[in-house]
């Protein structure tokens, strides 16, 4: 296990050296597509505003500003 760690390391290391949606997305279009993507995915969600929200799986985290940007009153993550 040790060396797939470390190969696993040495590539993020080589791939993240800024913290950007196309970086974090390895996809030099993810700002275009975040643009796109996140107002369509969140007009079919319910509202959040006064809500404490559970967000699980998050990923990346590509909503986590979003969601948290309202008036939550809390936001509970899990990590795996």
């Amino acid at each position: 296990m040790p060396v797939a760690r470390d190969l696993m390391k040495a590539y993020w290391e080589g791939h993240s050296s800024s913290a950007t949606v196309e970086t974090m997305m390895l996809d030099s279009h993810a700002k275009t597509l975040t643009e796109l993507e996140v107002p369509e995915i969140l007009d079919k969600a319910p509202s959040m505003e006064h809500k404490d929200v559970l967000e699980l799986a998050a990923g990346i985290g590509r909503y986590t500003s979003v969601v948290i940007s309202g008036t939550l009153r809390r936001q509970f993550f899990f990590f795996s």
